[in-house]
């Protein structure tokens, strides 16, 4: 959502005199609201336990996560399976891996802008929205309402990029009951290859 939004804004802030950062007060501001709000602290290496972000809760945990989905995530490893060789395979996760970093700046980005339009006015408290999940959506409308189509893009990028979950998950799902589930259980009564891509297909479907 990140991209999609700071993608346009770019070429926006050029044609139309739209610029987030400016509307917040510039680069400069949005940091410094950020620091006296303790939003940006890098190098806390207090082992607290009860700290919520330090140095080790993001390296531990960071590790932990990217490990999970690279190495043992269906919808990840079915894509690594699909290339032609090792070789392709570990390219495909070096960019996911640089993409996924880009990704999580862009909404750290996103996360610094948000903070900064609202630090004085929390929204929730002013009764805006009812979930901090909403806080995104809020941001969107304020700022961008008054351009026509900016508002329905941000929603169908949201609602692509839930698309492009499910549809992954459900492709491997119906991969998990073919090859794991019936191919176990019932070794020799596998259906052709062809037979097998129809139910799969059906499954998906359903």
């Amino acid at each position: 959502m990140a991209v999609i939004l700071y993608g346009p804004c770019l070429a926006l802030s050029q044609v139309t005199g739209l610029d987030s950062f400016s509307d917040a007060g510039g680069i400069k501001k949005v940091f410094e609201i950020a620091m006296d709000g303790q939003r940006i602290n890098f190098f806390n290496i207090s082992f607290d336990p009860t700290i919520r972000y330090t140095i080790w809760t993001a390296l531990l945990g960071g590790t932990c996560y990217a490990s999970s989905c690279a190495c043992i995530l269906q919808t990840q490893t079915q894509r690594y399976m699909c290339v032609s060789s090792t070789r392709e395979a570990q390219k495909a996760v070096w960019i996911n891996t640089f993409m996924c970093v880009l990704l999580i700046l862009l909404c750290g980005v996103v996360g610094l802008l948000i903070h900064a339009k609202y630090h004085d006015c929390d929204p929730l408290k002013a009764k805006l929205v009812s979930r901090a999940d909403q806080l995104y959506p809020l941001f969107v409308m304020e700022t961008f309402s008054r351009f026509p189509g900016l508002t329905g893009l941000f929603i169908a990028a949201v609602m692509s990029g839930s698309l492009s979950s499910i549809s992954s998950g459900v492709n491997s799902i119906a991969a998990v009951i073919m090859e794991d589930i019936w191919k176990t259980l019932a070794p020799n009564r596998l259906p052709s290859d062809e037979l097998q891509t129809t139910i799969a297909k059906f499954m998906c479907m359903r």
